[in-house]
This record gives structure tokens, C-alpha cells and sequence, in this order.
């Protein structure tokens, strides 16, 4: 490998890991107003978060094996970063879709936060 190319693919790997901390961060800010902000909430947003991370090592990883070339992992950061940037336009109806489906329901905290964290 030449030094140019590790410095890109060790700059991606940085800028991706912060902003999957920042979208953590900003998440927990966007779910207090639906579910609050307790202990659940941040266990489900926590916890979600990991699993995302494992599907995502695990399909890309997959797909470096077969197509093993520096672009793709640029495409599928500039895929995600454009994912990132619908959240603010469709975290309103996702997460008043999520909290009226449990209204009523005792455990609306923990499904309710789960199901928007999902549907983000």
C-alpha cells in the first residue's frame, strides 16, 4: 500500500466512526421528546447501534471480499452519509408513527423508542 492511499482509508475510517458517534449522540436528542431520556431509551439506542454496526461490518466485508476495491467503501460512506442526512426530514413522522402505535401500552418506553430507533 502507498501512503496516500492509507491516509485516505484511515481519514474515512476516522471521519465514518465519529459521525456513527455524532448520529448517537444527536439520536438520543431527537428520541427525548417522544420516549424522554432515560436509561431504556439509551439502552435501545445503544444497543441498536451495535447491531447496525455487526450488519454492517459483516455485509461489507462481504462485498470487499468480492469487489475488493477502495471506491466501494467511498460509494457506500457517501450512501450512508446521504441516509444520515434524511434523518431530520423523516425523524418527525417516524417517531410519531412509533409513539402512537403505544399510546396505550405499559411498556410504550422500551418498544415505542425501540420501533422509532428502528424505523431511523
Amino acid at each position: 500500500m502507498n501512503s496516500h492511499r492509507d491516509y485516505m482509508l484511515l481519514t474515512t475510517v476516522f471521519v465514518c466512526g465519529a459521525t456513527v458517534m455524532a448520529v448517537e449522540m444527536s439520536a438520543s436528542r431527537l428520541l427525548s421528546p417522544y420516549f424522554g431520556d432515560s436509561q431504556l431509551v439509551w439502552a435501545n439506542l445503544i444497543g441498536l447501534i451495535l447491531i447496525y454496526l455487526t450488519v454492517g461490518y459483516y455485509l461489507g466485508g462481504r462485498l470487499a471480499d468480492r469487489w475488493p476495491r477502495d471506491s466501494l467503501l467511498y460509494q457506500l460512506a457517501l450512501w450512508a452519509g446521504f441516509a444520515i442526512g434524511l434523518i431530520p426530514f423523516v425523524s418527525r413522522p417516524a417517531l410519531c408513527y412509533s409513539l402512537s402505535g403505544f399510546d396505550t401500552f405499559s411498556a410504550s418506553i422500551i418498544i415505542g423508542s425501540f420501533l422509532g430507533i428502528m424505523l431511523l
